[in-house]
């Protein structure tokens, strides 16, 4: 293996090994996104993760996603996850349910701005 290669391989097992001594592991979780005509659902697989420890929000068009395990079993998974939206959503009708390890995040259309 040439120099460079052994040293981006070991800078990438030396970010896991740190993520494992901090008791976290970052990932990005699966999504499935439907647009009905009205509103987006956004489905996220976050396995462990409860309401209380997920976090959604917009800027402009981007929707953020985050979501760290509670009570895991060695190092925590926190999931990260950015989604730009095709279009412009109405923010204060944003609603979140959690269940069986799926975050349902769903986002009704905002009025167009001209």
């Amino acid at each position: 293996m040439a120099n460079e290669e052994q040293e981006i391989l070991g800078g990438h097992v030396a970010q896991w090994v740190a993520a494992v001594v901090a008791q976290e592991v970052r990932c990005t979780p699966a999504v499935d996104i439907y647009d009905d005509g009205q509103e987006l659902l956004v489905l996220a697989e976050m396995p462990g993760v409860t309401i209380e420890g997920l976090e959604v929000y917009l800027e402009g068009q981007l929707l953020h996603i985050e979501g760290t395990q509670v009570e895991a079993e060695g190092p925590a998974l926190h999931f990260v996850r950015a989604l730009r939206l095709p279009f412009a959503v109405d923010s204060r009708r944003l609603r979140i349910e959690v269940a069986n390890g799926v975050a349902s995040i769903r986002l009704a259309r905002g009025v167009p701005t001209t």
